[in-house]
């Protein structure tokens, strides 16, 4: 099929959660003989110099700079309005101009739009089949940090979260299907959109780049994430604050290292401290996952699947995540993964795993097993298939 690929920011390197799901899908599409005609935003000029790596699975890339004072300008004319102001953010007229041309220079079989914030681009009307992925239901993220957020943050999502969750519901209306990557997100839309024709589209992982090595881990204790992300940085603060003094109790020699870009400014203090190693962006990540005796997952609210613990998994590093991290996976407890609610007993699985290396064998081998037997690039392009046999293509 020829595919019109519809991203909000150009997907590469895939280096944070929106990046990596587009970018392996591109290329899971070009594998299966798919022609690729990829339309992505940049906010910076330098962007272009790194683009070359797309055009090996793409027929053509198509990058549209936007400012991002444009892009703020756009969300303070939307305040008064109902649009959402992630929408606001995105509206560029000469993005409509640059698709509009596309559709109407060749064939298009079918459009796919990354994410919801795209999804006003696509004109009513066409021919095209339209698929729409949303990965997260983003208004049941935002509901579930509600209680999290506080001033202006607070006040400001709370005007947000009805306008998020009134788009959500328009737009899965009009596409041909909505992807999500969870059953827990599939539910979710369902009940949002009754007429939402949903399907289950999970993540994958790299399991050649992510795999165990033979390492002695020590006493570490590891997260991974981008940094400036809400529910990352919640979850660092509130595992630094109120779950790592629990564990250096038992284990005074344990160290927590945090692995990521673009740390919020919230996390400086962390960086004072000598039992914190606050990395950066790491390179070789299978290698500093491997260093890790435990990982951990403490978010206090999120949506869809982590691929931060699916990599970890992949590793086959013992997990120990909240429960609202598991509704994405479906792993089995307390033998692919460790769950637990509160500080005092998160604390406790996390000690318990560094005294226990037969038990982290045991946690971390499940793990990997899960991940490998769950998760795959190739839902996606089996799903084209499907689609592609419905059009005749």
């Amino acid at each position: 099929m020829k595919i019109l690929f519809l991203t909000s920011r150009m997907p590469f390197p895939p280096n944070r959660g929106d990046r990596l799901r587009a970018f392996n899908i591109i290329k899971s599409l070009f594998s299966d003989g798919h022609e690729i005609h990829l339309v992505s935003f940049i906010s910076r000029q330098e962007e272009k110099e790194i683009a070359g790596a797309l055009q090996t699975y793409c027929k053509s890339v198509n990058l549209v700079y936007r400012h991002p004072v444009a892009s703020w300008l756009s969300c303070a004319s939307a305040i008064p309005k109902r649009v959402p102001l992630q929408v606001a953010y995105y509206s560029s007229s000469k993005m409509t101009r640059v698709i509009e041309e596309l559709l109407d220079a060749g064939r298009i079989d079918l459009v796919y739009v990354h994410l919801f914030r795209m999804a006003g681009y696509v004109p009513d009307g066409r021919p095209e089949y339209k698929v729409l992925d949303f990965t997260d239901v983003i208004s049941r993220e935002i509901d579930m940090s509600m209680s999290y957020r506080r001033g202006i943050n607070k006040l400001l999502y709370s005007a947000e979260l009805p306008r998020i969750r009134a788009f959500e519901i328009s737009v899965a209306e009009t596409f041909n299907e909505c992807w999500v990557v969870s059953n827990a997100e599939a539910e979710v839309l369902k009940e949002l959109c009754p007429s939402a024709n949903v399907h289950v589209i999970p993540n994958g992982v790299d399991f050649e780049r992510f795999r165990p090595l033979e390492f002695q881990p020590g006493n570490i204790v590891g997260f991974v994430g981008h940094l400036g992300v809400p529910h990352n940085v919640d979850a660092i603060l509130y595992f630094y604050d109120e779950i790592f003094p629990e564990i250096l109790r038992a284990r005074p020699d344990c160290r927590f290292c945090v692995m990521g870009p673009s740390a919020h400014r919230s996390l400086r203090r962390l960086e004072k401290d000598k039992r914190v190693l606050m990395t950066g962006f790491v390179e070789d990540l299978n290698t500093s996952l491997n260093r890790s005796a435990v990982f951990v997952a403490p978010l206090r609210y999120c949506a869809g699947l982590q691929n931060k613990v699916l990599e970890a998994m992949a590793a086959g590093v013992p997990v120990v995540a909240t429960p609202c991290v598991n509704e994405g996976l479906g792993a089995q407890v307390d033998e692919e993964i460790l769950l637990a609610s509160e500080p005092l007993d998160f604390a406790l699985k996390v000690t318990e795993l560094l005294g226990d290396a037969p038990l982290r064998t045991h946690i971390g081998g499940n793990g990997r097993k899960f991940a490998e037997r769950e998760f795959s690039w190739r839902a996606a392009t089996k799903r084209m298939a499907i689609i592609g046999a419905s059009l005749g293509r």
